[in-house]
C-alpha cells in the first residue's frame, strides 16, 4: 500500500511507527477535506473541521529534508483545499502543556532589556524568571479568563510554522470551556475572518459542553 516515493523515504526512519504517524496525519487531513466536500454538497453548509492534535507539524522539524518536503507539501495541500472551500479548521488540544505565554512572562521578569541568559547566570545567583518556571500556559490563562472566554490570538513563530504560506500560518489562543482550558490552533485566514473565528469558538464550546 506504500507508494514507490514513500518506499524510497522508508530508510530515513529509525522506527516504523514514525512513518505510520506521518502517513496517518496525511490520511486524516485528506479525509477531512473529502468529508467537508460531502457535507457541502449534501447539506449546502460549510462544516468546521476538527484536527486531532496540533496544527504545527513539529514532528517534521527534525526529519531529513526530503521527508519534511514530502509530507509538509501534502499536509499544506489539504489545509489549502479547506481554505479554498472556505471551510474553517481548528486543532483542539485538551490539557495543553505549551509554555509560550510563560515565555512572555519570563521575558517580562528578566532583569535585562533583551534576554541574555549566559551572562546572567555567570553574574547573579538569583533569577527573577525562575518565579514562573513551574507554570504552563493553561495556568496563566486560568488567572484571568472567565468561563467561556478566550485569550487574545498569538502567532506561532517556530521554524516549521514559518514555512507555511502566510494565510495558513498557525495562530493560537486559549479558551475556557468550563471544565478546563483548551488550546485552539487555527490558520491565519480563519483568525482574520471574524465571523468564521467566532463560529469556530462557538462550535468548540458547544461540543465541549455536550461532551463534558
Amino acid at each position: 500500500w506504500l507508494t514507490e516515493e514513500v518506499r524510497q523515504l522508508d530508510d530515513q526512519f529509525g522506527a516504523a511507527q514514525e512513518l505510520v504517524d506521518l502517513l496517518r496525519e496525511q490520511a486524516e487531513l485528506e479525509t477531512a477535506v473529502s468529508k467537508a466536500e460531502e457535507v457541502i454538497v449534501a447539506q449546502g453548509q460549510r462544516p468546521v473541521v476538527f484536527i486531532d492534535g496540533t496544527m504545527i507539524f513539529w514532528i517534521l522539524e527534525s526529519k531529513a529534508p526530503e521527508v519534511k518536503s514530502y509530507f509538509l507539501t501534502r499536509y499544506l495541500a489539504s489545509l489549502e483545499q479547506l481554505y479554498k472551500l472556505r471551510v474553517p479548521s481548528v486543532a483542539l488540544i485538551s490539557l495543553p502543556k505549551s509554555r509560550e505565554l510563560v515565555s512572555l512572562l519570563k521575558l517580562g521578569l528578566c532583569r535585562f532589556m533583551v534576554a541574555n541568559c549566559i551572562p546572567c547566570h555567570s553574574t547573579y545567583t538569583t533569577f527573577p524568571c525562575k518565579a514562573v518556571e513551574q507554570l504552563i500556559d493553561a495556568h496563566v490563562a486560568r488567572t484571568f479568563l472567565r468561563r467561556h472566554e478566550r485569550t487574545t490570538v498569538f502567532v506561532n513563530t517556530s521554524q516549521i510554522s514559518s514555512e507555511y504560506p502566510v494565510h495558513l500560518r498557525t495562530h493560537f489562543c486559549y479558551l475556557d470551556v468550563g471544565q478546563e482550558i483548551v488550546r485552539l490552533e487555527l490558520p491565519a485566514w480563519v483568525v482574520d475572518d471574524q465571523a468564521a473565528f467566532d463560529h469556530v469558538c462557538q462550535v468548540v464550546l458547544d461540543q465541549s459542553i455536550k461532551g463534558g
